[in-house]
């Protein structure tokens, strides 16, 4: 399997990490990784990912997992997909307030050792996207 991890302690409550990560059309505005999100983020919903390094390349995720102020999951491919990743956001609520925030993506399936080879390196645009997060969230807290 391949993975990939970022985390990141928030100066505020998850319903507020909540609120910035479910408006899309402010990702391009704190999110250096992404030129454009497009969609809505509800259960089974689709959404379109147009990353800001690889201009006309779009990623296409669907929301595969939400429950309000705590986890979400965008997961591209299919179960039976010979290659698919899942990424998940994972907030936590913090005795004093704030909110430990995960986000991790695993690639799955049969071809992801041949996949490694080809996928570049996602860790540092892991580490820019929860830097960005905390910097919007802390920003409008």
């Amino acid at each position: 399997m391949l993975s990939y991890r970022a985390e990141a302690y928030i100066s505020a409550e998850p319903r507020a990490v909540w609120k910035v990560l479910m408006d899309l059309d402010a990702y391009p505005q704190w999110d250096s990784g992404v030129s454009k999100v497009e969609g809505t983020i509800a259960h089974g919903s689709r959404i379109a990912v147009h990353r800001a390094a690889l201009p006309g390349r779009v990623l296409h995720v669907r929301v595969t997992e939400l429950v309000e102020n705590l986890q979400m999951a965008w997961t591209s491919g299919r179960a039976s997909a010979l290659f698919r990743s899942v990424r998940t956001f994972t907030l936590k609520q913090t005795a004093g307030g704030g909110t430990e925030v995960v986000v991790e993506e695993d690639f799955r399936g049969p071809l992801t050792r041949v996949m490694k080879r080809s996928v570049p390196d996602l860790q540092p645009l892991f580490e820019q996207f929860i830097v960005g997060l905390k910097a919007q969230v802390e920003g409008h807290a």
